[in-house]
């Protein structure tokens, strides 16, 4: 099925609790703060005085994060409500745009980043090969990538697909807070997102496949065990070097 207007899992879970609760609830979900997010942060630059884009920004948790560290920030989203919560967090803290990722950047200039920072948003974006063009295009040379997604292996494991080849746009039906939302999002294989990163000049210096954390035992038992034998998300770092002729 194809569907070209996401809903975002951060929008979802705006749609259901608002803009009072969600710094609370849906910023601190345990997916996010004991699994993901420190697996990211493991693999971090040192950002004093470096230029940063959060591309995929959602409530900006990232963004101030990166500011925290002495980065000079630059935040990009599709939701405007993701937006608004990212500027009431950051306020002037950061330059704040709407923008697509399936678009490409192109207000931004060439070589202006020194890291590009994206949390589970590729998986909304169809087109890799393009928007790893544009993200090798904005950064100095030296500077680095770092994203993560849904590990490609996790809807076969799952049994929602018969062929882990292709590449699919996949909906996925959250219920939670008494009510059942879809939302969509492109499936591929590794290869598939391993070789666009390759392809568009950058050089992968690490990979990992995280497990949860302690933290996240405690507070969620009844996934630990789950998510500690099967991968749920793949996050790369690579930097751009100059491309081979």
């Amino acid at each position: 099925m194809e569907n070209d207007s996401f809903l975002s899992y951060h929008e979802f879970f705006y749609s259901k609790i608002g803009e009072d609760r969600f710094f609370e609830e849906a910023d601190c979900k345990p997916f996010n703060m004991f699994f993901e997010r420190p697996a990211m942060i493991s693999m971090f630059p040192d950002l004093k005085g470096k230029t940063a884009l959060d591309a995929g920004c959602a409530a900006g948790w990232f963004s101030d994060y990166m500011f925290k560290r002495g980065a000079d920030v630059t935040a990009v989203d599709l939701s405007d409500n993701m937006l608004m919560l990212c500027r009431k967090r950051l306020g002037d803290n950061a330059k704040i745009y709407k923008c697509d990722l399936s678009d490409g950047l192109p207000f931004l200039q060439d070589e202006s980043m020194d890291f590009v920072l994206s949390s589970l948003t590729l998986d909304y974006v169809k087109d890799w090969n393009m928007i790893m063009d544009e993200f090798y295009r904005i950064l100095k040379r030296g500077g680095a990538l770092l994203f993560s997604a849904k590990h490609p292996y996790d809807a076969y494991s799952s049994k929602r697909i018969e062929t882990y080849y292709q590449t699919l746009n996949m909906e996925h039906e959250y219920e939670e807070y008494g009510e059942k939302v879809s939302v969509f999002f492109y499936k591929r294989p590794l290869q598939d997102m391993i070789m666009p990163v390759i392809n568009s000049g950058f050089k992968i210096t690490s990979l990992s496949e995280p497990v949860p954390t302690l933290e996240f035992k405690e507070v969620r038992p009844d996934l630990y065990d789950r998510y500690a034998i099967r991968p749920e998300y793949l996050i790369v770092k690579a930097v751009k070097h100059e491309r081979q002729k």
